[in-house]
């Protein structure tokens, strides 16, 4: 499950809201961008494990709520 999913427990709202941006390939590649502006290979790590698990849930068929 994801970290985002915690969210839910707020309120079903919220919980979409942040599902949605975490889950968001322009979230993701501003956060490419840092990495790009820092040279920070940590980020370029966590850009591709996240970029992994979005585009894993994409063809799940798990999409954007």
């Amino acid at each position: 499950p994801d970290i985002s999913a915690i969210s839910y427990l707020i309120n079903e709202s919220i919980g979409d809201a942040l599902y949605n941006l975490v889950h968001s390939y322009i979230t993701l590649f501003i956060f490419f961008f840092v990495f790009l502006f820092t040279n920070e290979l940590f980020l370029l790590e966590i850009f591709l494990i996240w970029l992994a698990h979005i585009s894993m849930d994409r063809s799940l068929g798990y999409t954007l709520r």
